[in-house]
């Protein structure tokens, strides 16, 4: 490496994928406590939890990207972040490691990521056979999506 500064991102997988988020956006990881579901919800919107008195949305991240649902016997974790200035749970099946690396380790996505994957879709780095896939998870929601969310959490 050439002394660039290096950044830390949490790894994390979906389906077998490895994932990983700039550290700086995550608040904390939790175990999936009692999530209540929400009536007329989108289907990636597992519903609310209770976060030390707050009303925080679960968004199930395998759901969102339409990947197949997760086996009944999976002990996923939440990965509670800020989206558009709300407080909102991830919920990924496993979280692995930190890891600590430059910008440069991320090869921006291909040209064939179109549509709304390339708003989140950050980068794809190639680590010792690891592909890891860079998502922005402050991206994850749209605007829009966010909105319609809150509005949910708020009437629950």
């Amino acid at each position: 490496m050439t002394g660039e500064q290096e950044h830390k991102y949490l790894a994390f997988t979906l389906a077998d994928q490895e994932f990983a988020s700039d550290i700086a956006a995550v608040r904390e990881i939790r175990a999936p406590e009692r999530v209540a579901p929400l009536p007329e919800s989108p289907d990636y919107l597992l519903g609310v939890m209770d976060l030390r008195g707050q009303v925080v949305p679960v968004v199930d991240l395998r759901r969102r990207f339409r990947m197949p649902p997760r086996p009944a016997e999976a002990a996923p974790v939440v990965v509670i972040v800020e989206v558009a200035g709300q407080v909102v749970g991830m919920m990924v099946d496993r979280v692995t490691e930190v890891l600590s690396l430059p910008s440069s380790a991320w090869t921006p996505p291909p040209p064939l990521v179109q549509g709304p994957a390339r708003a989140f879709v950050a980068g794809v780095a190639d680590l010792e056979g690891r592909l890891i896939v860079l998502l922005d998870l402050s991206r994850v929601l749209s605007a829009a999506e966010a909105a319609e969310i809150a509005e949910l959490a708020a009437s629950a």
